[in-house]
């Protein structure tokens, strides 16, 4: 309460303060970090920053107490800042596109179909690929579908699939890190894709889907199940 009492005739100001100071932080910042990592790590600086104001202003800490706290904030912030970085340039992007498909279907952003179009039978995962309902009504919980599964196989839309994930990981403050070409040439360097159209020096290759054709990746269905933490019918 008190903290609110003394923000309150000065809120305006603070939140000029506050913008003016990500502002700052984000121009000063170099160009091998996430956009968003500055403008983050600034806010909750600020932040802080403010609150040892007030605890200084209100006789809770004396001013050599504020410096040295201001002090260890600084540093256990570029430590975290150093931390996340390490684990963006570390972290493996092919790896990851299954790791973020595998949430996007838990998570009711989207589902795999059989390759007949309805729910996959539970000894392919059943509704661990995004489904829901009872014998009688199954449907999908996620919206897009962004392939089918076929026993082991999985036959994804490269577009769908790689747009699902990269709205995964901006959901999550990151970037996917790689493009979708770049992406299908490592599927395939790193024997990932289980066929390709060698006839037309293509990565992907055509099936009759849910009674279409359908121009896809073929890769393990266990690259995506074995990534979530199914509570379907497995």
């Amino acid at each position: 309460v008190a903290f609110i009492q003394w923000l309150a005739p000065q809120l305006n100001e603070v939140r000029a303060e506050a913008a003016a100071f990500v502002r700052t932080a984000r121009r000063q910042s170099s160009g091998d970090v996430h956009r968003r990592t500055p403008g983050m790590f600034a806010s909750i600086q600020y932040s802080l920053r403010t609150w040892f104001r007030f605890a200084s202003e209100c006789g809770a800490v004396d001013a050599s107490r504020e410096q040295e706290l201001l002090a260890r904030m600084d540093t256990a912030l570029e430590s975290a800042a150093a931390d996340q970085q390490h684990y963006r340039e570390t972290e493996d992007p092919v790896e990851r596109f299954f790791q973020l498909l595998a949430a996007s279907v838990a998570g009711g952003s989207s589902h795999v179909a059989s390759a007949r179009g309805g729910m996959p039978s539970p000894k392919h995962g059943g509704r661990a690929w995004g489904w829901s309902g009872d014998d009688f009504l199954e449907r999908p919980v996620g919206r897009r579908c962004i392939g089918w599964v076929d026993h082991e196989s999985l036959f994804l839309l490269p577009e769908l699939a790689y747009v699902e994930a990269a709205l995964m990981a901006r959901r999550e403050g990151h970037e996917l890190g790689i493009d979708k070409s770049t992406l299908g040439r490592q599927l395939d360097e790193r024997g990932l894709l289980i066929s390709r159209d060698n006839s037309r020096q293509r990565l992907t290759v055509r099936r009759t889907l849910a009674g279409a054709q359908r121009t896809v990746w073929h890769v393990r269905a266990a690259s995506v199940l074995d990534c979530g933490d199914p509570t379907g019918d497995v």
